[in-house]
């Protein structure tokens, strides 16, 4: 399952893309991706509500506009601009730079210039 946000802006509403690729309104789970929906096991919460609710979250016509993945985020921890061939290294510093807290949100985008380079930036809920 993947998460993102849509809708108009100041107005967006969460939403999943469930195994077989339909995108879905969640908004009647009752909770936005934010700093509290991380903290508290928001993801398993989720994916026990959808066991038995999915059927019934409407579907999302193609079209529609995706917002920023997470509500207002508190951290946003920028790791850096890496070197491909140097990314398993730079794990070990993005984990003591981090203190060990589990990331909510990983984004990691590649080929801006050059294939060599990604750019990792990484949100973390505050805890």
């Amino acid at each position: 399952m993947r998460l993102f946000r849509h809708g108009p802006p100041d107005a967006e509403r969460p939403g999943a893309e469930l195994s077989d690729g339909t995108l879905i309104d969640v908004n009647a789970f009752g909770e936005d991706f934010g700093e509290h929906f991380f903290a508290t096991e928001g993801l398993r919460r989720l994916t026990d509500w959808l066991q038995e609710n999915a059927l019934g979250c409407p579907r999302l016509a193609p079209g529609f506009r995706f917002a920023s993945c997470v509500a207002r985020p508190c951290k946003i921890v920028g790791v850096g601009r890496n070197y491909r061939a140097h990314a398993a290294e730079n794990r070990a510093v993005r984990n003591a730079v981090l203190a060990g807290r589990q990331t909510a949100l990983t984004v990691i985008i590649t080929g801006i210039f050059d294939p060599a380079w990604l750019l990792e930036i990484e949100a973390v809920a505050a805890g």
